[in-house]
Formats: C-alpha cells, structure tokens, sequence
C-alpha cells in the first residue's frame, strides 16, 4: 500500500494518493477504516475520487457516488520512494 497527502495550504485543500496491490487490497483497507469514516467527514469535504486501473466490480460498487473509474493503459514503475515531511499545523 502507498498513502501519500499533500498540503496545499494556500487554497487549505490537500491531496491524497493512495495505490493498493489489486481490488481485494483496496476492499480490505476501507473495511479496515469504515469506524472512521464519520470522524474524517465532520471536518473534510470529499471533492472528487479517481480509481485508476482495473477495478473489480465490487470495488466500483463499494465507492461514494460519483467516483471516476479509469483504466490501465500501460507504465513503468522503477522505484518507490518514502518521502517523510514534517507535520503540517492547518489552523
């Protein structure tokens, strides 16, 4: 599993990439979270969700209304970097 946030703190927005080994992994880690769902929406707001690659079709029914489904075209990944930051103070 990947999970990388950036901060764009002009516009108090931030991004979130996650990246999971297939659908089942994907499906685990939102079962995993599901008791924090409640928490992270009173003080976020969800604007767009993009799910690239081939998505099964449990993991297309498990998303929020509205999510962006994209398929695998092609890539190359060579190396995967831990990048640390320290933490950000949004008030």
């Amino acid at each position: 599993m990947i999970y990388v946030w950036f901060l764009d703190e002009e516009q108090n927005t931030s991004y979130i990439i996650e990246s999971y080994k297939d659908s089942q992994a994907l499906l685990s880690h939102l079962a995993n979270i599901r008791d924090l769902y409640e928490p992270f929406f009173e003080v976020a707001e969800i604007t767009s969700i993009e799910v690239f690659g081939d998505s099964s079709e449990e993991v297309k029914q498990a998303q929020l209304a509205g999510t962006k489904f994209v398929s695998y075209w092609s890539g190359v990944l060579r190396q995967i970097v831990r990048i640390e930051t320290p933490p950000v103070n949004l008030q």
